[in-house]
């Protein structure tokens, strides 16, 4: 069922690491954490909502997680990444489906990757019980990721 608004944010603070293998997609690995404080709709109302004990709750709980545990490989630039998503200290299983977009040899920077990944949650399963059906239970996951590549490790001496 969808809610009567829709509405678009997104995080300013997160940081996390990603190893990513181009050539081997099932040996990438994803971690990253959101500070729940920084969410930004450009709409106030909609930032106090989600900031209340209701929604996020950065007092309690001042980060949301994602953790990859495996990446299937769908097609050479589409992959699954299975993983645990921690919102208000409740760990699930989620699913992110994730593209590469686009390859590039950056002048001065080196090689960048543009990936589009995207998902979908249930927030009852996160506590965020409030406000239906004026907000859907489910909430959709959009991140462009803009990755500087760093070369492979030698193991050599």
């Amino acid at each position: 069922m969808l809610g009567v608004f829709s509405t678009t944010g997104y995080f300013k603070q997160f940081s996390g690491s990603i190893l990513l293998d181009i050539e081997t997609p099932q040996n990438s690995h994803v971690d990253v954490t959101v500070a729940s404080k920084s969410i930004d709709t450009a709409w106030d109302t909609a930032n106090k909502m989600l900031l209340s004990p209701a929604y996020l709750d950065p007092a309690q709980y001042p980060s949301v997680h994602f953790v990859s545990d495996q990446v299937v490989q769908l097609a050479p630039n589409h992959v699954i990444l299975h993983g645990d998503l921690t919102v208000r200290g409740i760990t699930r299983p989620q699913d992110l489906d994730a593209r590469l977009e686009g390859y590039q040899d950056q002048p001065g920077v080196g090689p960048v990757a543009d990936f589009v990944v995207t998902g979908q949650f249930d927030r009852r399963d996160f506590g965020m019980t409030s406000d239906y059906p004026l907000v859907s239970w489910k909430v959709s996951l959009k991140i462009n990721a803009h990755i500087f590549l760093m070369p492979k490790r030698s193991n050599a001496p």
